[in-house]
């Protein structure tokens, strides 16, 4: 793949000849604002919240079963309305968000955030219509998850000069995983931990039990915790909304260069090319296969690993390390990337295979195949997500590359739709009766070890395209 400022005369060439010369270009008619990073801020922050409640009940999963009388079903059923929606609404989104612009599409991804906080902060004595009110919320909520993932780049084109583009799409691009993260804290830290037995490796916890066993202020109580985290959530939900509806253009006076004024390829014309790309629909297999798979079970961690022992606690802070890896792992490998193009897929097998032993061993201890200490499951769990989330980056620019000369912007809208296809297949398992959990360690590391043979191959057929190119 060439360097950027290839790509850009390439976009501008191109531009030149299919809605005609762009005129002269004058110093003066270019502007970079300060106020540049206060609508990042804004976005990452509605971006962060927005994540924050489609994660907020996978850390806290065993009281809420209790509380509510909830299954394992109904917890994986919350969080896989997330990928269900995106499915859904990912074309009128697009639309949205490439017609309407920024301002519009920030605004409905603070509205669905606020209306879906607001529906599961509704405490009412009846469980059953709060459960439904729950679900309702969660699939509110999950409406913005095309602009939360996908709006990034195109602040970036809007709002930032070329030099500043990789680090403010990286920075919009990994708030959702500061969301992700806090919850894995604010959880566990607010609502109390019924089946607190993180030194018992290997035996299951019991909610049911548990719940037979609480007497009705003792629920009561659980209850009014789940619910002040449901208010903090809510009221994070408002103000991130008053402060989009204050102020948030959709673009500013004037572009920040060049490259902001030239319009895109055709969106149909992106589409047919993608749909005859044999390259990028292996690449988007196995992309969306390890990431998916990756997502899903990150997404019912707690879940997961109440089954052999393990407390929300403990799945709490893996998960907010976790996180706070995928963050520094997906900065630092976006920047690595624009400077050794020519050995990205080399890293990507690296990262790939160390994310295979991790993920292999994290499994060996949960069964306890292995002796069980909490530093090594610790070490595990948080570098095998640091090799994932390091994997993302150099995902999309060897779907870039793969898919050239088709915009960025539609490449990238098909591999996060193959995460989420494949993260729905995930789901559906956990949400068969009598399926069980224990399977879903083992699968994140067969998925891992499987794709490994496929990327190089992979890897092996973009330096083929790269070498045609060249001559």
């Amino acid at each position: 793949m060439g360097s950027r400022e290839e790509k850009t005369n390439i976009l501008i060439n191109s531009s030149d000849r299919l809605y005609g010369s762009l005129g002269p270009i004058r110093q003066e008619n270019f502007k970079v604002y300060k106020r540049r990073w206060y609508i990042l801020l804004i976005f990452s922050i509605c971006s962060a919240v927005n994540a924050l409640k489609w994660n907020t009940w996978s850390p806290i999963q065993g009281t809420s079963q209790v509380v509510f009388g909830w299954s394992d079903t109904t917890i994986t059923l919350l969080v896989a309305w997330g990928p269900i929606a995106y499915i859904i609404v990912f074309l009128p989104m697009s639309w949205l968000m490439d017609v309407k612009g920024l301002r519009a599409s920030t605004l409905v991804l603070g509205i669905v955030t606020f209306i879906g906080a607001g529906l599961q902060a509704i405490s009412l004595s009846n469980l059953q219509i709060q459960t439904w009110l729950t679900h309702l919320g969660a699939i509110i909520n999950s409406i913005g998850g095309p602009v939360e993932l996908a709006l990034g780049p195109l602040i970036s084109a809007a709002w930032f000069p070329p030099h500043q583009r990789t680090t403010s799409t990286a920075l919009a691009s990994l708030s959702p995983y500061v969301g992700t993260g806090i919850t894995f804290i604010i959880g566990p830290l607010l609502v109390p931990d019924v089946g607190n037995h993180s030194s018992t490796i290997g035996k299951s916890i019991d909610y049911i039990q548990i719940r037979n066993n609480m007497t009705r202020n003792q629920l009561m109580h659980l209850k009014e915790k789940i619910m002040y985290l449901m208010y903090i959530e809510l009221g994070a939900a408002a103000l991130i909304l008053l402060a989009i509806v204050v102020y948030f253009p959709t673009k500013p006076k004037l572009p920040p260069s060049v490259t902001a004024t030239v319009d895109r390829l055709d969106f149909k014309y992106g589409f047919k090319r993608l749909l005859h790309n044999r390259q990028l629909w292996l690449l988007l297999f196995i992309s969306g296969v390890t990431l998916g798979v990756y997502s899903g079970w990150g997404s019912i961690l707690a879940l997961n690993l109440s089954q052999f022992g393990i407390g929300e606690k403990t799945a709490g802070w893996l998960g907010f390390g976790v996180s706070m890896a995928g963050i520094v792992a997906g900065i630092f490998l976006s920047i690595l990337a624009d400077h050794v193009s020519r050995h990205m897929k080399a890293i990507q097998l690296v990262l790939f295979s160390g994310a295979a032993v991790c993920y292999a061993l994290f499994a060996l201890i949960c069964a306890g195949i292995i002796p069980y200490y909490k530093a090594v499951l610790f070490l595990t769990f948080i570098l095998g997500g640091f090799f994932t989330n390091g994997t993302i980056p150099l995902f999309f620019e060897m779907a870039v590359e793969t898919a050239y000369p088709v915009a960025e912007g539609i490449t990238s809208g098909f591999l996060i739709m193959s995460c989420n296809f494949l993260q729905l297949v995930f789901y559906i398992f956990p949400l068969l009766p009598n399926f069980g959990l224990k399977w879903i360690n083992w699968c994140t590391f067969a998925t891992y070890a499987a794709c490994l043979p496929l990327l190089a191959f992979m890897a092996r057929e973009i330096l083929s395209i790269r070498s045609r190119r060249s001559r």
